[in-house]
């Protein structure tokens, strides 16, 4: 890629008449992002809809319309975004295949010396389903499991963002219609109503009480709505050497690979009770439109 922004500590023991030891190590710094802060709201529902005609004048077909709906826009890491598409094709076009994906853009902007800015996209997840027939529709519906990632940024020299894009390509030269959607990854999972109720009664018994006993309840009540969560290795990313050109030789681990925070929920987007393996029931997938994940991972699909 074009760059990167790495945080490291080091160590160097002087010593006299000798070379000097150094020990580096690279540590992971999460920008926090509550989704629950954002504006406007990302919990509703978002429909995207697509319409393409082939030829023009009295030629021109009947048309072809994507549909492309998502039940909200903002997840965090171990999520799963239920991803709808409905294909109504007047045309006498077919569609050979209708592509899901999951996809991460990252975009390079430096000012010096001159203005330049590089885009570089990547694919976290996709379904390929079976095609439509002239005449004909189709709906499809798919999970896609959010992978460990950084959260979405837009406010840096690199800028990272996030959207599920739904392509139906078209048999011969014609032109394949493409529906993106964008999504907003966090570091804070959107709470549903019960969660707010249920944080809002704690914060008034926490207002309302002595100060010592209200530490007890107020802490005392959060982990209930804490999701549980681990670290892991950011999906398709290999470890890289963190030692610089200009340095000596390191004693410390020199590779490194990011850890973002991972989420734990069931296939419905419920907190998990524990953490571990979903059921065997949640993560099968059938023997075709299968996810390829980057890399592999649990994960499931419905046909509609």
């Amino acid at each position: 890629d074009y760059g990167y922004i790495r945080y490291t500590a080091r160590v160097i023991f002087e010593r006299p008449w000798k070379f000097d030891l150094t020990y580096k190590i690279a540590f992971t710094v999460v920008n926090q992002l509550n989704l629950n802060t954002i504006s406007p709201p990302l919990n509703v529902p978002v429909v995207q809809e697509h319409i393409k005609h082939f030829y023009c004048g009295p030629c021109r077909s009947e048309p072809l319309t994507i549909n492309v709906m998502l039940p909200m826009t903002g997840y965090v890491p171990g999520q799963f975004i239920l991803t709808k598409v409905d294909i109504s094709n007047g045309s006498n076009k077919c569609i050979a295949e209708v592509k899901l994906k999951l996809r991460r853009q990252v975009r390079y902007c430096s000012k010096t010396p001159y203005q330049q800015n590089r885009t570089v996209y990547n694919t976290l997840a996709k379904f390929q389903c079976s095609g439509v027939d002239a005449k004909g529709s189709a709906g499809y519906e798919r999970r896609f499991l959010v992978p460990s990632e950084p959260p979405t940024r837009s406010d840096t020299i690199i800028r990272l963002e996030y959207f599920v894009e739904v392509t139906a390509k078209v048999l011969g030269m014609a032109y394949s219609p493409q529906v993106k959607i964008p999504v907003i990854i966090g570091t804070v999972p959107l709470m549903n109503l019960n969660q707010r109720q249920q944080r809002a009664s704690i914060v008034e018994a926490h207002m309302s009480t002595a100060s010592s006993l209200t530490r007890k309840i107020f802490h005392g009540s959060v982990p209930s709505l804490v999701v549980p969560h681990t670290f892991e290795k950011s999906a398709g990313r290999i470890d890289v050497n963190i030692q610089d050109d200009d340095e000596s030789p390191s004693l410390g681990t020199v590779p490194f690979t990011p850890r973002y925070p991972m989420f734990h929920f069931d296939i419905d987007n419920n907190p998990a009770t524990h953490i571990g393996a979903l059921p065997a029931h949640q993560v099968h997938s059938s023997n075709t439109n299968q996810q390829e994940k980057l890399p592999p991972s649990n994960t499931t699909t419905m046909d509609r």
